[in-house]
């Protein structure tokens, strides 16, 4: 059985976060991120692209709006099989650091690690911290991924699967404080791959794309990421001993 090591996942357990009566009475905390498609030969909104066949576009995991008190970490779980099915495909990079561009992450990760663009599902998540997570407010693009379009014209839906109980792994948003909730989010854009496209191209600094945070990365906000692999380590045995103890 795949173990979840994702680190919001991995808060739920360690941290006692759940699905209890009390947590659920509570005043609901609201977040919404949506999916953003970026294709400089396309026509894009927030609803669908149409992309020139055989050509590559980005999809983005745009925070749109934040927990009223900041949050601590987020998942994501994109379904691309429609795409795949239609001859299109994901196209990942060598890390999961290069895809996940949220400045205030350290133990960013996906699942699976060594993707080969054909699976058709792709998580990823990310936190503050492991043992301590400290707050953060910055919203914007979390996570930026490159697909391909079929050589073909055809049609297709991606969507971010939400986050519940049944499936602890999907998109979420994890409020701060530590042990407030996890925020079910979830969106779906269509792609469409067309001989060719007319109308305005999307350019990453149009007034769009700048006001969906989608503007080009900036150098001093990005963080060291090289003690990731520690901390994801330290994430895992504080999972593997909570569950542990729950089986006593």
């Amino acid at each position: 059985m795949l173990c979840r090591l994702l680190p919001l996942a991995a808060a739920v357990l360690v941290l006692g976060w759940g699905h209890s009566s009390a947590h659920t009475a509570e005043a609901a905390e609201t977040a919404a991120v949506e999916l953003h498609i970026v294709s400089l030969l396309g026509t894009c909104n927030d609803v669908k692209c149409d992309v020139p066949a055989n050509g590559t576009f980005e999809l983005h995991y745009v925070l749109t709006a934040l927990p009223s008190g900041g949050f601590i970490a987020f998942q994501s779980e994109i379904d691309y099989g429609a795409l795949v099915a239609n001859g299109g495909s994901y196209q990942p990079t060598a890390q999961a650091a290069d895809e996940i561009v949220w400045p205030d992450g350290c133990t960013g990760f996906r699942v699976p690690g060594a993707p080969t663009g054909n699976e058709g599902l792709i998580n990823h998540a990310d936190s503050t911290g492991c043992v301590t997570f400290p707050k953060s407010n910055a919203g914007g693009v979390l996570v930026s991924l490159t697909f391909n379009c079929s050589d073909v014209q055809t049609s297709s839906l991606i969507d971010l699967v939400p986050y519940s109980g049944a499936n602890l792994d999907a998109s979420a948003i994890g409020a701060f404080p530590p042990g407030s909730k996890n925020i079910s989010v979830s969106d779906t854009i269509e792609v469409n791959c067309i001989p060719s496209v007319g109308g305005v191209a999307e350019l990453p600094n149009s007034t769009e794309s700048q006001l969906a945070g989608e503007g080009p990365p900036d150098p001093s906000t990005e963080r060291p990421r090289v003690a990731a692999i520690t901390v994801l380590v330290a994430c895992s045995v504080l999972l593997l001993m909570r569950r542990y103890a729950q089986r006593l």
